[in-house]
């Protein structure tokens, strides 16, 4: 099947001002990454930056990151300026055994040949170095609030996209992986502004009828005006590690 392509250069500008790091996920980030001594990481997809300023700034390593859009890396900001480059996850531009951890967020499902990314991944790694794939389920993209509760419609698009988390481990075991384990993180929280949603920095949004669109802004709205607006954002962590010499 084949899968939607998005102009992230075109979704830039709103991906820096509204996307921010999910607090769950970055604190298991952080925890493997203290695993090692003098860890250096490499974030596949790193977009705006957020998740690899956030590692930066709690001293979760040496963070460095790639990107294929040159208008996302035009957003990045602070400690990451020139640490974050314009390439694929096909094709990583680095030595091998570089890293501790190779780790990406919510970008597998855009990912054109996820077994050369996978194998990419492994020769970056160095020996006992860990790769995290954060992405979602098809559970998953059942619970998303407020997405697929005020934006029902895209929950088929997103199915069409996400591979299943059994096909993943199975990528990461051929390109020569060990332990593809999997790990659940739901952060919860509480929604007061609709402005990401209504400027579409959630790329699912870009993959739903105009009128369905324009329903679930509107239910938004409404529903605000009672309150804030409880949030789920769960993830599936895929974690899977490159074997000692």
């Amino acid at each position: 099947m084949q899968r939607p392509t998005m102009d992230y250069d075109a979704l830039a500008r709103d991906y820096g001002v509204h996307r921010r790091p999910d607090s769950d996920v970055l604190a298991v980030l952080a925890s493997i990454a203290a695993g090692y001594e003098s860890p250096r990481l490499l974030e596949i997809g790193a977009g705006t930056g957020n998740f690899a300023a956030a590692l930066t700034a709690i001293g979760a390593g040496i963070v460095i990151g790639i990107d294929p859009s040159r208008q996302m890396l035009n957003q990045v900001q602070g400690d990451v300026i020139g640490r974050i480059a314009q390439a694929r996850a096909e094709q990583l531009p680095f030595a091998d055994r570089m890293f501790s951890v190779v780790y990406s967020v919510d970008v597998i499902h855009h990912v054109l040949d996820r077994v050369a990314a996978a194998t990419e991944a492994f020769r970056v790694l160095r020996p006992g170095g860990t790769s995290v794939t954060v992405t979602d389920s098809e559970a998953d993209l059942l619970r998303r609030i407020p997405l697929s509760r005020y934006f029902p419609e895209t929950v088929e698009a997103e199915r069409k996209r996400y591979p299943p988390i059994g096909t993943l481990q199975d990528e990461n075991m051929q390109a020569g992986f060990v332990d593809a384990e999997v790990q659940h993180v739901l952060s919860r929280g509480a929604l007061t502004d609709i402005h990401p949603y209504r400027d579409k920095a959630y790329s699912s949004l870009l993959l739903i009828p105009d009128e369905a669109f324009d329903l679930g802004i509107a239910r938004l709205e409404e529903d605000l005006k009672k309150g804030p607006i409880k949030t789920w954002a769960p993830y599936t962590l895929v974690i899977a590690r490159r074997p000692l010499d």
